[in-house]
C-alpha cells in the first residue's frame, strides 16, 4: 500500500499546475480512500493541444516527490479519453513493483473508471467517479 502523506501535503498537492495546462480533469473517486492504489481524488491536466496530459495523485507525489508526471493520452472513440501511466512503487515492507494506471473518462458525461494493476500480476484495482472540468486562462 502507497505510505500515508501528511494532511498538509496532500491539500497542497494539487496547488501547482503544470505550465501548459488549458484543461483540468478533477475527478473523485467513490469507493477508495487514501489507503489505496487508486486515490480518491485524481487530477489530470490536458494542454491547449490536447496531445499532452499530465497526472497528479497522492500515489505520484508519494512515491516520485512530484506533483505530477506525464502520462500517455490516446482518444479511443468519439467523446473518450483513454490515459495511462505508470508508477514505480515501493511497499512498507520493502516489496517493489510496477503499477500500471488506466484511466477512462467519458467527456460528455464527466465521468471516470481507473484500473491500477501491478505488473506481472493478474489482480487489479478499480475505482469509479464523477469529473469537474476546468479551463485554466
Amino acid at each position: 500500500m502507497p505510505r500515508a502523506l501528511p494532511i498538509a501535503a496532500a491539500l497542497a498537492l494539487f496547488a501547482a499546475l503544470p505550465a501548459h495546462a488549458t484543461t483540468i480533469y478533477d475527478c473523485a473517486l467513490s469507493g477508495s480512500d487514501n489507503h489505496s492504489w487508486v486515490q480518491p481524488r485524481i487530477v489530470f491536466a490536458l494542454d491547449a493541444s490536447g496531445q499532452s496530459v499530465q497526472v497528479s495523485d497522492p500515489v505520484i507525489r508519494g512515491v516520485t516527490g512530484k506533483d505530477w508526471m506525464e502520462a500517455n493520452l490516446e482518444k479511443s472513440i468519439a467523446g473518450l479519453m483513454r490515459v495511462t501511466w505508470a508508477v514505480k512503487t515501493e511497499s512498507s515492507t520493502n516489496q517493489r513493483t510496477t503499477m500500471e494506471y488506466s484511466a477512462q473518462i467519458d467527456l460528455a458525461a464527466q465521468t471516470i473508471g481507473v484500473y491500477a494493476r501491478p505488473r506481472g500480476f493478474d489482480n487489479f484495482f478499480f475505482s469509479k467517479g464523477t469529473c469537474t472540468v476546468k479551463k485554466v486562462k
